[in-house]
């Protein structure tokens, strides 16, 4: 099936939900390890709230970064191959343009 850019196949659609799920499984991870280290240094009121606006900071920033939509899976892809949170090859079973384009976008 030929699909348009905006368009996701039920399988790719699956396929996404599933990369999404890994990237922000990874995402999570690493924020867990920042506050654990963070934590296990506080001293005084002050280190507090600098977690707390670490964790805000965070928590707006998977909010967005995570949602499912099929307009603007490409970019929120790229992102995340970008960022490092998922590889290419990863996305294994979406369209080959929608790959090639998630790949070129990651190098911006």
């Amino acid at each position: 099936m030929i699909t348009a850019q905006g368009m996701w196949t039920e399988t790719e659609q699956v396929l996404a939900q599933q990369a999404l799920a890994i990237a922000r499984q990874r995402e999570t991870d690493t924020i867990l390890a920042v506050v654990r280290e963070q934590a296990a240094a506080v001293i005084g009121l002050e280190d507090l709230w600098q977690i707390s606006d670490f964790l805000n900071a965070r928590r707006f920033d998977l909010d967005g970064k995570y949602m499912f939509d099929c307009e603007t899976l490409i970019f929120a892809f790229a992102r995340l191959v970008k960022e490092g949170w998922l590889s290419p090859e990863e996305l294994a079973g979406l369209d080959r343009d929608k790959v090639a384009r998630i790949r070129s976008l990651s190098r911006m």
